[in-house]
């Protein structure tokens, strides 16, 4: 798989309900994959792409879905290169893992928000829920929805929040999709874990790319 990705396996065979989950420019794989734990019990499968393109940010850089000059427009032949290409992933990943195609969730960071809003609206019925966290919603993208009755009947939320409760609205906005799709009958109370204790759940990830086997 050309993604480089972190994956959250629960216990079982499966097919299991899946989430998508797209990190911020700047940031990588790991960024939200800490929350797979805490979503109905862990009971939904995880998988977390990295952005292809690497973005210096200090000692230690970070990816983003596609380049872009902060503050200015959006680049939409950029964009759509990225959509493409992620899309392509989670066509793969779907193959590669036990996913129940049935019951799909994309969830965002930022731009990472803006890839789902993306292939929400483009291919609303491949999809079962949607979650844009911090993250804007293009206006050329109305024009590009392929099917408004889909999109309305699609459970979408965002969560619109200041940096230090923005986890805790992810796996709230994540945790009531989650209860839609069927991931789990009495959906419990998420509490998302803070730094150390996120640390402490690496173990649960496995992180690939490449062309490198399924163990």
């Amino acid at each position: 798989m050309k993604l480089v990705h972190a994956i959250y396996e629960p216990a079982g065979d499966g097919p299991f309900p899946t989430i998508f989950a797209m990190h911020g420019w700047g940031l990588s794989a790991f960024d939200l994959h800490g929350i797979a734990p805490f979503i109905a019990g862990g009971r939904f499968l995880v998988i977390c792409p990295q952005g292809p393109h690497e973005v210096e940010i200090g000692a230690i850089n970070g990816y983003g879905w596609y380049e872009m000059n902060p503050g200015g427009k959006p680049n939409e032949e950029k964009i759509d290169a990225a959509v493409d290409e992620l899309r392509a992933f989670i066509n793969e990943a779907c193959g590669r893992y036990p996913v129940d195609r049935s019951k799909i969730v994309l969830a965002g960071f930022s731009q990472g928000g803006m890839m789902a809003y993306n292939l929400a609206m483009r291919w609303p019925d491949k999809f079962a829920a949607l979650v844009g966290i911090g993250t804007a919603f293009p206006e050329f993208l109305a024009e590009r929805a392929t099917n408004r009755e889909a999109i309305e009947a699609s459970h979408a939320g965002a969560a619109w929040t200041g940096r230090r409760r923005d986890r805790h609205a992810a796996g709230a906005q994540i945790r009531r999709n989650a209860a839609r799709t069927g991931g789990a009958g009495d959906v419990p109370r998420v509490r998302l874990p803070s730094r150390n204790l996120r640390r402490r759940h690496t173990r649960s990830f496995r992180l690939s790319g490449g062309k490198s086997s399924r163990s």
